[in-house]
């Protein structure tokens, strides 16, 4: 395996700090969610999985896929659930930088977006086809359904229970 990069993805993951944990959403002065860091985190993580399945490591590039495949699920969470607090049922604000925020939340409403759906997984099915443990794939679907509106756990956390579900089969 070529383990510098493996350890080169870890090291640039220290990077980008995760801020799920975190009370408010931070943004920019123009209304707009940064989502800069979450991003990089994502593309790190998938990074990661393609490494780790190049050198036919599977096991070890399921907890990334999910990751990688479940942290735009979690933006999108957060913002709504943001977004729905602070502007389910009022009216259009004044304020022109306030105006950005009610429109998106308007807009996500107007779509009706379904936050319930189960993520796809596609990487992580392929990956458990790969392990011949393709059985395991719904019970990570509904760990990725879960994870998506869990704002508070860190990606070495979820690895380990993404390890915990894997030794089932």
């Amino acid at each position: 395996m070529n383990d510098s990069s493996y350890e080169k993805l870890n090291q640039l993951l220290k990077l980008y700090p995760h801020a799920w944990g975190k009370r408010r959403l931070r943004r920019d002065g123009k209304g707009r969610f940064l989502r800069y860091f979450e991003d990089c985190r994502a593309l790190i993580h998938e990074n990661l999985r393609q490494v780790l399945q190049q050198e036919a490591r599977y096991e070890e590039a399921v907890p990334h896929a999910i990751l990688a495949e479940t942290y735009s699920c979690r933006i999108d969470n957060r913002i709504y659930a943001y977004l729905k607090k602070k502007w389910d049922g009022k009216e259009k604000p004044e304020r022109p930088d306030l105006y950005t925020e009610w429109k998106n939340f308007r807009t996500l409403k107007e779509l009706n977006v379904d936050f319930e759906e189960f993520p796809e997984l596609k990487s992580t099915e392929s990956l458990l086809q790969a392990l011949r443990k393709t059985a395991l794939l719904p019970m990570l679907q509904s760990y990725a359904q879960k994870l998506s509106h869990d704002f508070k756990k860190s990606d070495s956390e979820v690895i380990a229970d993404v390890q915990q579900i894997l030794q089932k089969l």
